[in-house]
């Protein structure tokens, strides 16, 4: 039954807005990844729930941008989200964590090392059709272990706890050692009309 309420919720997550999403995060990620005072600027912009224009300038990212529908963040999550035809009107995607963390549990150190874990994903997303057809694919069936499957042959980070299929997507589940602090990396259908 479950498999079913999930194939009919996931039926509009198509493979072109799922690349395009992909594409337009590689930017982001890379930075995040690979440059410690870009990340620990972004780190404490989220903390004050005020990631700036300027931030988002430096990967080429505006809120003008034709494709991009909205941004947001809180102290311990943010979220792009991009256009997308009717029903869908925007896919997001985004860092969160889990909603008991404390305010101050968002750590650089971790957000860099999930970035870049999770570049070879993105990239494979977004430059190859064939592999983001079979991740859509099993998102919409509601066939979780495919798509652990799929995701873990791009992801290789010892924090990488699970692959979850949701009401309205996916999301890759990491956590480090032994802290109760959850992170998840998410694609979701991001405004539900």
């Amino acid at each position: 039954m479950k498999k079913d309420q999930r194939s009919v919720t996931n039926r509009f997550i198509t493979i072109a807005i799922l690349r395009r999403a992909a594409a337009r995060m590689i930017p982001l990620y890379t930075r995040i990844a690979h440059n410690r005072k870009y990340a620990e600027a972004w780190t404490s912009a989220l903390r004050k729930g005020d990631i700036s224009q300027r931030l988002l300038d430096k990967i080429g990212m505006s809120l003008n941008d034709k494709d991009i529908f909205s941004f947001g963040s809180t102290y311990n999550s943010y979220s792009v989200d991009f256009e997308a035809p009717y029903p869908i009107v925007a896919l997001s995607n985004g860092i969160s964590m889990s909603s008991n963390a404390p305010k101050t549990s968002f750590k650089t150190s971790h957000h860099q090392v999930i970035a870049g874990a999770i570049l070879p994903l993105y990239h494979e997303i977004s430059s190859n059709q064939a592999f983001a057809r079979r991740v859509v694919k099993a998102n919409k069936t509601g066939n979780n272990k495919l798509l652990s499957r799929l995701i873990r042959s791009k992801v290789n980070l010892e924090a990488f706890r699970a692959v979850q299929i949701t009401k309205t997507s996916f999301q890759i589940v990491f956590q480090f050692g032994a802290s109760p602090v959850v992170y998840y990396n998410e694609f979701y259908r991001g405004v539900d009309f």
